[in-house]
C-alpha cells in the first residue's frame, strides 16, 4: 500500500463488520439525517494551494448550491480557515452529522515503511495543525 488516502480503516474485523452492517441498513432502511451539506476548506498562513482551494473552489461551490432552486430545502454550511479545527470536525461528525460532509485540506503522508502509514495515511491536516 502507497498513499491509502480516502480509505476506510478499522483496528478489527468486528469494526468492518459493523461497518458494513450499518451501510446495508442504511441502503435498505434510509438515513434519516436532516437535509445538510456541510463543508470544509481549510487555509494555511502563506500556503497558496489551500488558499485557491478555499476561495477558487469549496466558497464559489457553497455559493452556488445555496442559490441553485432545486437545492432550496437543504441547509448549507461553510467551515473555512481557522474555524476547520480538528475539534471542529469531530464535533460535526460524533454530535450534529451531515448528509454530505465536503472537505479540501491536505492529508497526512507516511513512508510505506513507516508504522504510523497504517493508522494514520490520509487523515485531514486541519487548521490547528502545528506543522512539521
Amino acid at each position: 500500500m502507497q498513499y491509502a488516502v480516502g480509505r476506510i480503516h478499522f483496528d478489527t474485523l468486528e469494526e468492518y463488520a459493523a461497518y458494513a452492517r450499518s451501510v446495508v441498513q442504511a441502503e435498505r432502511d434510509g438515513v434519516a439525517l436532516p437535509r445538510r451539506m456541510v463543508f470544509a476548506g481549510v487555509q494555511y498562513p502563506d500556503d497558496m494551494a489551500t488558499s485557491r482551494s478555499l476561495h477558487g473552489l469549496v466558497q464559489p461551490l457553497v455559493a452556488e448550491l445555496a442559490n441553485h432552486p432545486p437545492c432550496g430545502d437543504w441547509l448549507f454550511e461553510l467551515i473555512a480557515g481557522a474555524e476547520a479545527t480538528k475539534d471542529r470536525l469531530l464535533h460535526l461528525l460524533y454530535a450534529e452529522p451531515p448528509t454530505l460532509l465536503f472537505t479540501a485540506s491536505y492529508g497526512v503522508e507516511f513512508e510505506a515503511v513507516d508504522p504510523r502509514q497504517l493508522p494514520h495515511q490520509g487523515a485531514i491536516l486541519c487548521a490547528d495543525w502545528p506543522g512539521p
